[in-house]
C-alpha cells in the first residue's frame, strides 16, 4: 500500500538506497542485455559498461576533483544543474 511505501523509504538510510538503486540498475542492465541480444545487436555483452562499477566511480570523483581544484566547483545559493553532452546549464 502506499502508507507501506512511505514507511519503508522513511527508514531508508543512505547507504541502503544506494544498495536498491545498484540491485535495480544490474536487474535493468541485465534485462536490456537478454532483449538486445534476443534482436540481434552486437555488443560486448559479457562485459558492459557500468558507470556504478567501482573503477568508473573512482574515474568519475577523479574528474570531479580536478573540477574542484580548478574552481568549477563551489558552494553556492543553488544548484546549477549541467549538462555536459550540450555543455549548458
Amino acid at each position: 500500500s502506499a502508507v507501506d511505501q512511505v514507511e519503508e523509504r522513511r527508514d531508508l538510510t543512505p547507504v541502503t538506497l544506494r544498495e536498491k538503486a545498484a540491485e535495480f540498475a544490474k536487474n535493468t542492465v541485465e534485462k536490456q542485455s537478454e532483449s538486445f541480444q534476443r534482436y540481434g545487436v552486437l555488443g560486448d555483452f559479457d562485459s558492459p559498461y557500468l558507470t556504478l562499477q567501482p573503477q568508473f566511480e573512482a574515474a568519475q570523483i577523479g574528474v570531479f576533483g580536478e573540477m574542484f581544484k580548478r574552481g568549477y566547483i563551489f558552494r553556492g545559493r543553488k544548484p546549477v544543474h549541467w549538462s555536459p553532452s550540450s555543455r549548458t546549464a
